[in-house]
Protein backbone atom coordinates (compact mmCIF):
# COMPACT_ATOMS: atom_id res chain seq x y z
CA UNK A 1 0.00 0.00 0.00
CA UNK A 2 1.41 3.48 -0.63
CA UNK A 3 0.44 6.75 -0.11
CA UNK A 4 0.78 8.93 -3.32
CA UNK A 5 -0.76 12.26 -2.11
CA UNK A 6 0.62 15.43 -0.75
CA UNK A 7 -1.16 14.59 3.13
CA UNK A 8 -0.79 12.12 5.68
CA UNK A 9 -3.28 9.74 5.97
CA UNK A 10 -4.70 5.98 7.13
CA UNK A 11 -6.81 3.77 5.27
CA UNK A 12 -8.95 0.44 6.92
CA UNK A 13 -7.99 -2.45 5.14
CA UNK A 14 -10.46 -5.22 5.39
CA UNK A 15 -9.67 -9.13 4.54
CA UNK A 16 -12.23 -10.78 3.54
CA UNK A 17 -12.52 -15.39 2.87
CA UNK A 18 -14.85 -16.91 0.98
CA UNK A 19 -17.10 -14.24 2.02
CA UNK A 20 -15.99 -14.08 5.86
CA UNK A 21 -14.65 -10.92 6.92
CA UNK A 22 -11.38 -12.16 8.44
CA UNK A 23 -9.08 -9.21 9.94
CA UNK A 24 -9.29 -5.33 9.59
CA UNK A 25 -6.14 -3.57 9.90
CA UNK A 26 -5.81 0.40 9.77
CA UNK A 27 -1.97 1.73 7.84
CA UNK A 28 -1.31 5.04 9.26
CA UNK A 29 1.41 6.85 5.96
CA UNK A 30 3.22 9.79 5.13
CA UNK A 31 3.22 11.28 2.06
CA UNK A 32 5.20 9.25 -0.52
CA UNK A 33 5.51 6.12 2.26
CA UNK A 34 4.79 2.73 1.22
CA UNK A 35 3.92 -0.33 3.49
CA UNK A 36 2.85 -4.21 3.13
CA UNK A 37 0.49 -5.39 4.53
CA UNK A 38 -0.07 -8.92 4.88
CA UNK A 39 -2.92 -11.26 6.16
CA UNK A 40 -2.67 -15.27 6.79
CA UNK A 41 -5.69 -17.86 6.88
CA UNK A 42 -4.04 -21.10 8.46
CA UNK A 43 -5.14 -24.99 7.10
CA UNK A 44 -6.75 -23.63 4.08
CA UNK A 45 -8.55 -26.58 2.78
CA UNK A 46 -7.77 -27.86 -0.49
CA UNK A 47 -10.25 -26.59 -3.75
CA UNK A 48 -11.04 -22.43 -5.19
CA UNK A 49 -11.24 -20.21 -2.68
CA UNK A 50 -12.58 -15.94 -3.12
CA UNK A 51 -10.36 -13.79 -1.78
CA UNK A 52 -11.31 -10.39 -1.54
CA UNK A 53 -9.25 -7.07 0.07
CA UNK A 54 -11.34 -3.99 0.03
CA UNK A 55 -12.60 -3.58 -3.86
CA UNK A 56 -9.97 -5.99 -5.11
CA UNK A 57 -11.17 -9.88 -5.61
CA UNK A 58 -9.27 -12.64 -6.61
CA UNK A 59 -9.44 -16.51 -6.68
CA UNK A 60 -7.27 -18.86 -4.81
CA UNK A 61 -6.87 -22.69 -5.99
CA UNK A 62 -5.30 -24.10 -2.82
CA UNK A 63 -3.45 -27.47 -4.09
CA UNK A 64 -2.39 -30.30 -2.34
CA UNK A 65 0.44 -33.21 -3.10
CA UNK A 66 -1.28 -36.29 -3.97
CA UNK A 67 -4.99 -35.12 -4.13
CA UNK A 68 -6.60 -34.44 -7.44
CA UNK A 69 -7.73 -31.83 -9.67
CA UNK A 70 -10.50 -33.93 -11.15
CA UNK A 71 -12.06 -37.06 -10.17
CA UNK A 72 -14.34 -39.10 -11.93
CA UNK A 73 -15.91 -42.40 -10.73
CA UNK A 74 -18.82 -42.66 -12.98
CA UNK A 75 -21.77 -44.09 -10.33
CA UNK A 76 -24.16 -41.27 -11.05
CA UNK A 77 -26.95 -43.32 -12.45
CA UNK A 78 -26.93 -41.72 -15.86
CA UNK A 79 -24.02 -39.98 -17.50
CA UNK A 80 -26.07 -36.66 -17.53
CA UNK A 81 -25.61 -36.60 -13.83
CA UNK A 82 -21.88 -37.18 -14.07
CA UNK A 83 -20.07 -35.12 -11.37
CA UNK A 84 -16.41 -33.81 -10.11
CA UNK A 85 -15.89 -35.68 -7.25
CA UNK A 86 -12.72 -33.55 -6.12
CA UNK A 87 -12.68 -30.63 -4.30
CA UNK A 88 -12.30 -28.62 -7.44
CA UNK A 89 -16.22 -29.62 -8.24
CA UNK A 90 -15.04 -29.40 -12.46
CA UNK A 91 -18.53 -29.34 -14.02
CA UNK A 92 -18.74 -32.02 -16.40
CA UNK A 93 -20.83 -32.95 -19.51
CA UNK A 94 -21.14 -35.34 -22.22
CA UNK A 95 -22.34 -35.74 -26.25
CA UNK A 96 -22.96 -38.64 -28.52
CA UNK A 97 -23.45 -41.93 -27.64
CA UNK A 98 -22.47 -42.55 -24.00
CA UNK A 99 -24.03 -44.63 -21.06
CA UNK A 100 -23.29 -45.99 -17.63
CA UNK A 101 -21.52 -49.62 -17.67
CA UNK A 102 -19.87 -52.00 -15.15
CA UNK A 103 -16.62 -50.67 -14.33
CA UNK A 104 -13.79 -51.93 -12.70
CA UNK A 105 -14.83 -50.30 -9.52
CA UNK A 106 -18.18 -50.03 -9.70
CA UNK A 107 -20.10 -48.28 -12.78
CA UNK A 108 -17.67 -46.92 -15.80
CA UNK A 109 -18.67 -44.41 -18.17
CA UNK A 110 -19.10 -46.60 -22.01
CA UNK A 111 -17.94 -45.00 -24.78
CA UNK A 112 -19.80 -45.96 -28.50
CA UNK A 113 -18.99 -42.67 -30.15
CA UNK A 114 -19.87 -40.12 -27.38
CA UNK A 115 -17.21 -38.04 -25.11
CA UNK A 116 -17.28 -36.43 -21.64
CA UNK A 117 -16.06 -32.52 -21.56
CA UNK A 118 -14.97 -30.47 -19.09
CA UNK A 119 -14.59 -26.92 -19.45
CA UNK A 120 -11.33 -25.22 -19.54
CA UNK A 121 -9.67 -24.38 -16.47
CA UNK A 122 -5.88 -23.67 -15.34
CA UNK A 123 -6.00 -26.81 -12.79
CA UNK A 124 -5.80 -28.73 -16.20
CA UNK A 125 -3.18 -27.41 -18.18
CA UNK A 126 -0.25 -29.30 -17.92
CA UNK A 127 2.32 -26.71 -16.83
CA UNK A 128 5.48 -27.69 -14.76
CA UNK A 129 3.99 -30.96 -13.75
CA UNK A 130 0.75 -33.31 -14.28
CA UNK A 131 -0.52 -36.77 -13.61
CA UNK A 132 -3.20 -38.38 -15.46
CA UNK A 133 -4.54 -41.72 -13.68
CA UNK A 134 -7.11 -43.55 -15.38
CA UNK A 135 -8.58 -47.61 -16.30
CA UNK A 136 -9.53 -48.06 -19.95
CA UNK A 137 -11.59 -51.59 -21.39
CA UNK A 138 -11.48 -51.07 -25.33
CA UNK A 139 -13.11 -53.25 -27.46
CA UNK A 140 -10.15 -52.82 -29.81
CA UNK A 141 -6.90 -51.68 -28.49
CA UNK A 142 -5.23 -51.89 -31.74
CA UNK A 143 -6.78 -48.82 -33.39
CA UNK A 144 -5.36 -45.40 -32.66
CA UNK A 145 -7.79 -43.47 -30.51
CA UNK A 146 -7.74 -40.53 -27.99
CA UNK A 147 -8.60 -41.14 -24.42
CA UNK A 148 -7.73 -37.97 -22.45
CA UNK A 149 -6.73 -34.61 -23.40
CA UNK A 150 -6.61 -30.95 -23.86
CA UNK A 151 -4.91 -29.49 -26.69
CA UNK A 152 -5.14 -27.70 -29.72
CA UNK A 153 -1.94 -29.41 -31.61
CA UNK A 154 0.71 -27.77 -30.69
CA UNK A 155 0.00 -27.02 -27.30
CA UNK A 156 -0.84 -28.94 -23.93
CA UNK A 157 -1.05 -33.16 -24.11
CA UNK A 158 -3.47 -35.59 -25.18
CA UNK A 159 -3.08 -39.61 -23.98
CA UNK A 160 -4.07 -41.93 -27.06
CA UNK A 161 -3.65 -45.97 -27.42
CA UNK A 162 -2.19 -47.38 -30.34
CA UNK A 163 -1.27 -51.02 -29.17
CA UNK A 164 0.35 -49.39 -26.64
CA UNK A 165 -0.20 -45.94 -24.37
CA UNK A 166 0.36 -42.76 -26.75
CA UNK A 167 1.20 -40.03 -24.92
CA UNK A 168 1.67 -36.60 -26.91
CA UNK A 169 2.92 -33.15 -25.13
CA UNK A 170 3.58 -30.28 -26.53
CA UNK A 171 6.17 -27.47 -25.07
CA UNK A 172 6.77 -24.33 -24.99
CA UNK A 173 10.08 -25.37 -27.52
CA UNK A 174 8.71 -28.48 -29.19
CA UNK A 175 6.92 -31.92 -29.39
CA UNK A 176 7.45 -34.74 -27.32
CA UNK A 177 5.67 -38.34 -27.71
CA UNK A 178 6.43 -42.30 -27.71
CA UNK A 179 4.37 -45.38 -28.11
CA UNK A 180 5.46 -48.17 -26.17
CA UNK A 181 3.96 -51.48 -24.14
CA UNK A 182 0.66 -53.39 -24.85
CA UNK A 183 -2.48 -53.16 -24.20
CA UNK A 184 -5.25 -55.95 -24.52
CA UNK A 185 -8.44 -55.51 -26.12
CA UNK A 186 -11.54 -55.81 -23.78
CA UNK A 187 -9.75 -56.35 -20.74
CA UNK A 188 -9.97 -53.60 -17.96
CA UNK A 189 -6.19 -51.71 -18.16
CA UNK A 190 -5.09 -49.00 -15.93
CA UNK A 191 -2.94 -46.59 -17.59
CA UNK A 192 -0.95 -43.57 -15.70
CA UNK A 193 1.39 -41.04 -17.31
CA UNK A 194 3.24 -38.17 -15.35
CA UNK A 195 4.77 -35.24 -16.53
CA UNK A 196 7.80 -32.88 -14.82
CA UNK A 197 9.39 -30.06 -16.30
CA UNK A 198 13.17 -30.53 -16.49
CA UNK A 199 13.04 -34.31 -15.45
CA UNK A 200 10.92 -37.10 -17.48
CA UNK A 201 8.13 -38.10 -19.31
CA UNK A 202 7.04 -41.38 -17.90
CA UNK A 203 4.05 -43.92 -18.57
CA UNK A 204 2.79 -46.91 -16.93
CA UNK A 205 0.85 -49.70 -17.96
CA UNK A 206 -0.78 -52.13 -15.37
CA UNK A 207 1.45 -50.14 -12.21
CA UNK A 208 4.71 -51.19 -14.87
CA UNK A 209 6.83 -48.59 -16.11
CA UNK A 210 6.87 -49.06 -19.48
CA UNK A 211 8.16 -45.82 -21.05
CA UNK A 212 10.29 -42.69 -20.02
CA UNK A 213 11.55 -39.32 -22.03
CA UNK A 214 13.83 -36.56 -20.69
CA UNK A 215 10.75 -33.88 -20.32
CA UNK A 216 12.99 -31.11 -21.35
CA UNK A 217 13.07 -27.42 -19.40
CA UNK A 218 10.26 -25.80 -21.08
CA UNK A 219 6.41 -26.23 -19.00
CA UNK A 220 3.64 -28.12 -21.25
CA UNK A 221 1.90 -24.90 -23.12
CA UNK A 222 -1.31 -23.73 -21.88
CA UNK A 223 -4.12 -23.61 -23.87
CA UNK A 224 -7.76 -22.45 -23.64
CA UNK A 225 -9.24 -25.92 -24.66
CA UNK A 226 -11.75 -28.02 -23.22
CA UNK A 227 -10.91 -31.21 -21.21
CA UNK A 228 -11.87 -34.11 -23.87
CA UNK A 229 -12.83 -37.75 -22.55
CA UNK A 230 -13.24 -40.25 -25.52
CA UNK A 231 -11.94 -38.29 -28.57
CA UNK A 232 -9.60 -35.92 -30.06
CA UNK A 233 -9.27 -32.80 -28.00
CA UNK A 234 -9.51 -30.53 -31.14
CA UNK A 235 -12.57 -32.67 -32.35
CA UNK A 236 -14.48 -34.79 -30.09
CA UNK A 237 -16.19 -36.92 -33.11
CA UNK A 238 -12.28 -37.88 -34.43
CA UNK A 239 -10.11 -40.57 -33.41
CA UNK A 240 -12.99 -41.47 -30.86
CA UNK A 241 -12.21 -43.96 -28.26
CA UNK A 242 -14.51 -47.77 -28.12
CA UNK A 243 -15.19 -48.99 -24.72
CA UNK A 244 -15.48 -48.05 -20.82
CA UNK A 245 -13.66 -45.61 -19.03
CA UNK A 246 -13.00 -45.56 -15.35
CA UNK A 247 -11.79 -43.60 -12.41
CA UNK A 248 -9.88 -40.83 -13.95
CA UNK A 249 -7.89 -38.66 -11.78
CA UNK A 250 -5.81 -35.74 -12.32
CA UNK A 251 -2.90 -34.13 -10.12
CA UNK A 252 -1.03 -31.42 -10.40
CA UNK A 253 2.38 -32.73 -9.04
CA UNK A 254 4.04 -36.41 -10.09
CA UNK A 255 2.92 -39.53 -8.45
CA UNK A 256 5.50 -42.05 -7.74
CA UNK A 257 6.15 -45.33 -8.65
CA UNK A 258 4.83 -46.67 -4.85
CA UNK A 259 2.04 -44.06 -5.63
CA UNK A 260 0.78 -45.32 -8.94
CA UNK A 261 1.39 -49.08 -8.13
CA UNK A 262 -0.97 -48.28 -5.27
CA UNK A 263 -3.70 -46.71 -7.40
CA UNK A 264 -3.36 -50.23 -9.97
CA UNK A 265 -4.20 -52.13 -6.25
CA UNK A 266 -6.26 -50.36 -4.16
CA UNK A 267 -7.62 -47.39 -6.80
CA UNK A 268 -6.37 -44.90 -3.47
CA UNK A 269 -3.19 -43.25 -2.59
CA UNK A 270 -2.13 -44.09 1.05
Amino acid sequence: MKNSGLMEGEKQIDFTFDGELRESKTIGLAPGESETVTFTVPNVPQGIHQVQINDLSTVLHALYAGQPVLELGFEEENPGAIADSSAYEQEVSVGGNASVSEGKFGQALRLDGGWAKIPDSDLLNGGKQLSISLWVNLDDADQDQKIIGKTSIGNGYVVGVEEGIYPEVWTETGRLSFNEGMIASREWTHLVLTWEQGEQLIAYIDGEKVAESAAGNSPVADNENDLIIGGAPWNPSSLQMKGSVDEVKMYKDVLSTEEVEQLYQNNTIE
